[in-house]
């Protein structure tokens, strides 16, 4: 890919708006100008109003130009900004005339941002947590995104390569002076530092497996027999309408899946259809596919009718399917029909405690009664913010940087067991290699096409 063309395109979504920007970088940024008849020089970094006009020298709009020269610049190009109105005809307009510049063209996915860091104007790190900030749909992901763009991640990174370096460097002055320096004492001090540095690999990985849900999503299942008001449930969660209501048996047959963000943690809510025997073929083909949704929940909303609570054979069936580390809250639905007394609750929990080894919490709720739906909003935000902790203060959410990461911390287990210092050496160079990667020290062509290939065109 060439990096001085100078390229273009349109930075803002393509569609009606108060206006769109066109941003174009590189050598012959200025010239584009000219081409377009705009009659001032901008000043960098100054606004500058005027008309720009197609080959028949018809005007096509009055836009705003901003200058940037190579030093202030994003890519670390000359680059121009054209702030245009947003209408449709307006932008096609003005890209038939920049494709029939010669000195142009059309700038591929993640092209500038690339070129930025062509140019050392940002770190590979920096590259990848933009697109992260770019594609953030709740609070949560925002935060984390930012945290990374502001170079937490990277400096975890750099110490890291800075002990492997040092490492390295003590394993080849063991093989160039085995005289002078090697003893037990010194191998074993080397050893020691090769299992701590190994360690704090090892709690990243695992913390990456909570931080990745919590980018991604926590997938949270409502589960239960018929009509004892998962789509209910499922409709205030989610603040709309999402599923439909009927006292019927089996109104909900399939998996019905809305994302949502509780609490600034973005949310996949599936509400599936009610467990039960029937011979309906079409609602076995949604139990089947509801109780895959229950195998794969990170939550598990387990909904049952106050009137019911002596039959537990939804329990029984739901056991066999959930996952150890799925998190589990019982809600016990229809409360405000009969008075469950606390000698009641005693005898269901003692029975529930025989099917579940661990369940989060039991309510005895009413949903047609506001009063507890705070309840067991408060409940689910403890149960997400469990996820939070787990994931601790790690920021690794990019499965390329966990990959890596294990790679590295293979090599570091190999060096540990190898007895011979020059493979000793050799171990802790790939891994030193491995982070590289991570950090973009080994320009790989392929990873960085992977990576800039998931950008937009105008980024």
């Amino acid at each position: 890919m060439p990096y001085k063309d100078t390229i273009y395109a349109l930075s803002t979504p393509y569609g009606k708006s108060g206006i769109a920007i066109i941003k174009i970088s590189g050598p012959n940024a200025l010239k584009t100008l000219q081409h377009l008849n705009f009659k001032k020089h901008p000043k960098e970094r100054v606004a500058t109003l005027g008309k720009i006009y197609n080959k028949n020298l018809e005007i096509i709009d009055e836009i705003i130009v901003i200058y940037f020269s190579k030093n202030n610049s994003y890519t670390g190009e000359e680059t121009l900004e054209l702030q245009t109105h947003g209408g449709m005809a307006i932008i096609n307009s003005i890209f038939n005339e920049l494709s029939s510049f010669n000195f142009l063209r059309i700038a591929q996915n993640g092209e500038f941002t690339r070129t930025a860091l062509e140019n050392n104007k940002i770190s590979l790190n920096k590259a990848e947590s933009l697109i992260e900030l770019i594609n953030a749909e709740s609070e949560f992901q925002r935060k984390i995104a930012i945290r990374n763009y502001n170079g937490e991640l990277e400096q975890c990174y750099l110490s890291w390569r800075n002990n492997l370096i040092n490492l390295l460097a003590i394993s080849e002055a063991y093989i160039d002076f085995p005289d002078d320096l090697l003893n037990n004492m010194e191998i074993k001090k080397l050893n020691d530092q090769i299992k701590k540095l190994i360690n704090e690999f090892n709690v990243s990985m695992q913390h990456f497996k909570f931080s990745n849900k919590l980018m991604t999503g926590i997938n949270i299942c409502i589960a239960g027999q018929t009509n004892v008001g998962k789509s209910t449930l499922m409709n205030f969660l989610s603040k709309a309408d999402t599923s439909i209501i009927s006292d019927i048996q089996g109104t909900t047959r399939d998996v019905v899946k809305t994302k949502i963000e509780i609490s600034g943690i973005p949310v996949i809510l599936h509400d599936i259809a009610g467990i039960r025997e029937t011979s309906d073929k079409i609602e076995n083909i949604g139990i089947k596919k509801g109780k895959k949704i229950i195998k794969n929940a990170d939550i598990l909303i387990i909904m049952l009718d106050a009137n019911n609570l002596h039959d537990l054979n939804i329990f029984y069936t739901i056991e066999q399917l959930v996952s150890f580390d799925t998190k589990i809250l019982i809600l016990i639905n229809k409360n405000d029909l009969l008075d469950i007394n606390s000698n009641k609750r005693d005898i269901f929990k003692k029975k529930l405690n025989k099917i579940f080894v661990k369940y989060e919490d039991i309510l005895y709720i009413s949903l047609i009664n506001n009063k507890f739906h705070k309840l067991i909003s408060n409940t689910i935000i403890k149960i997400l913010n469990h996820f939070i902790s787990l994931s601790g203060t790690n920021l690794i959410t990019n499965i390329r940087h966990q990959e890596k990461l294990e790679k590295s911390a293979a090599y570091l287990n190999k060096a540990l067991k190898a007895v011979n210092l020059e493979i000793k050496s050799e171990e802790i160079r790939y891994a030193a290699k491995e982070l590289g990667a991570i950090l973009g020290e080994i320009n790989s062509e392929e990873i960085f096409n992977k990576i800039f290939s998931s950008f937009c065109i105008g980024k």
